[in-house]
């Protein structure tokens, strides 16, 4: 049909109209519509649609319009052409296969396969609708299974560090304002990556590759016209952030891994004292050892209460090692009414100790060491007193503890 011809039969159908004869005017449209579906006209069947013969345009529902629409790119217009039609021809194969192509144009996946499901049960001899089928099924298997992937990587947010959360935040704010980045992909050259992440371009590559892993992204194997690699977003990610709370280590931990070195310990006479501590009785030995280690790195961490517990508790197994070199076993610890009771060194405290050290005069020259200790020792040990009162752990009181524990050991070892 000429143009000249479409023109006439238009005419026509317009004069139709307009003497109010309508359905005859309907028979012609349709008929008009046939003929240019069989000419593959779909332009002239989409410009007859959308002209004044063809109104009210729900009368003109038909399979031919459908098709026109979708071909010239009007895919909304056809999907709902297509769904009033299949109300009507539920078995149609072949409605149901053009509306599945349609839903999976529009990444509706699920709803694709049950319209070609449902077709392909209708015909299965149908190659054309047989591959389509298998080729929908392959795919939602291939979708559940990264979905799964997907929302296995969700799992891995509670145990990221604050940085690398506020830079996954910064990235997916970053990709929304890309103007390519549509359905979560978008392609991403590599001196763009560290833009996106507002980072240095050694710290993304390390971030990208451990998202890449744990399936915050994926490289989805696509390429652009610049053979760009195209990465898909986990599309579950961005909710699930806002749910995250960032597990944040304490600052005086960080600052204290980086104070281990033996530069440091040396500093603080640590191999020196070990040597010390190495010379005494195995029954000693290993508690001592123990303490004076842990003493060392919670000072390097910058633990005052665990300084101060360990300070004391590392001053009395030397001073029970001292006493007994001196044969000193058993104490008698003044009470009450001028009364004394007699008791076995292993079942004394430190403040026992101490207590008996100071009567007996032994050890003057370390007292005001072995002083500072008990006295903070015994103020900071017990978390009532630190209610009660008002005195407050610092790490002066830490540093004093640490100092008089590690004089106290060179004197007596």
């Amino acid at each position: 049909m000429t143009g000249k011809e479409f023109k006439a039969e238009k005419a026509k159908i317009q004069e139709l109209r307009t003497l109010s004869h309508f359905d005859q005017a309907r028979i012609f449209t349709v008929r008009l519509i046939e003929n240019l579906f069989q000419e593959r006209k779909f332009s002239r069947i989409v410009e007859l649609y959308y002209s004044d013969v063809c109104t009210p345009q729900d009368t003109f529902y038909l399979f031919e319009v459908a098709y026109s629409l979708h071909e010239l790119g009007f895919v909304d217009e056809s999907e709902t052409i297509y769904e009033h039609l299949l109300k009507h021809e539920s078995n149609n194969s072949v409605i149901l296969n053009n509306l599945s192509h349609i839903k999976r144009e529009k990444y509706q996946f699920k709803e694709a396969f049950e319209l070609i499901r449902h077709a392909h049960e209708m015909v299965p001899q149908d190659e054309v609708i047989a591959e389509n089928y298998q080729d929908l099924l392959g795919l939602l298997q291939t979708q559940q299974s990264l979905r799964d992937t997907y929302t296995s990587a969700l799992h891995f947010l509670a145990d990221e560090t604050s940085f690398a959360l506020e830079r996954l935040q910064i990235f997916i704010e970053n990709l929304h304002h890309e103007p390519n980045f549509t359905n979560n992909q978008l392609p991403i050259p590599d001196w763009k990556l560290s833009q996106l992440l507002e980072t240095a371009s050694h710290q993304a590559e390390v971030l990208q590759n451990d998202w890449l892993q744990k399936g915050y992204l994926r490289d989805t194997g696509k390429r652009d016209k610049h053979l760009t690699p195209v990465y898909e977003l986990n599309p579950f990610l961005e909710k699930e952030l806002d749910q995250v709370e960032p597990k944040e280590l304490p600052l005086k931990w960080l600052q204290g891994f980086d104070g281990i070195t033996v530069e440091e310990l040396e500093r603080l006479s640590y191999f020196s004292t070990l040597r010390k501590v190495r010379k005494m009785k195995k029954k000693y030995r290993d508690i001592a050892e123990r303490d004076l280690n842990e003493l060392c790195l919670n000072y390097l961490m910058k633990h005052e209460k665990a300084v101060i517990v360990l300070s004391g508790s590392l001053v009395e197994i030397v001073l029970i090692h001292y006493c007994e070199k001196k044969k000193i076993t058993t104490l008698y610890l003044p009470r009450k009414n001028n009364k004394t009771e007699k008791r076995d060194l292993y079942e004394c405290d430190l403040a026992e100790i101490l207590q008996y050290l100071k009567e007996k005069k032994v050890l003057s020259d370390i007292f005001v060491h072995v002083g500072n200790i008990s006295r903070i020792y015994r103020n900071f040990i017990h978390p009532g007193k630190e209610l009660r009162e008002p005195e407050l752990l610092s790490q002066s009181k830490a540093d004093l503890c640490f100092l008089s524990a590690m004089e106290i050991i060179t004197t007596l070892l």
